[in-house]
């Protein structure tokens, strides 16, 4: 994913999509829709991957003011298990698809 990310991006850059009207877009939207992808993806493959999932919900619950409530939305304020899985699944495959479609 993240090599055709880059490929895409280099695309764009060298045939000048950035340019405006879509220079916004370009620097903002699209590298967040990815890392929002990559984040909710990464737990997906579970047997690899409780460890990174620990380091996400531990970052977002350290954001400000809202960081507890974000840990609990995720379901790693105690321990990964299961409501994670769901949670970040649902992300993955229910919100994020609607969201970021063009």
């Amino acid at each position: 994913m993240i090599v055709v990310v880059v490929m895409h991006m280099l695309q764009v850059f060298l045939y000048g999509a950035y340019k405006k009207p879509r220079e916004a877009t370009w620097m903002a939207a699209w590298p967040a829709a990815d890392a929002a992808y990559g984040l909710t993806g990464y737990l997906l493959p579970w047997i690899t991957a409780p460890t990174g999932t620990v380091v996400t919900t531990q970052i977002a619950g350290q954001a400000p003011l809202v960081g507890p409530y974000l840990s609990r939305f995720l379901g790693g304020a105690a321990s990964i298990g299961v409501v994670t899985f769901a949670r970040f699944y649902g992300m993955h495959v229910l919100l994020l698809p609607p969201v970021t479609r063009c």
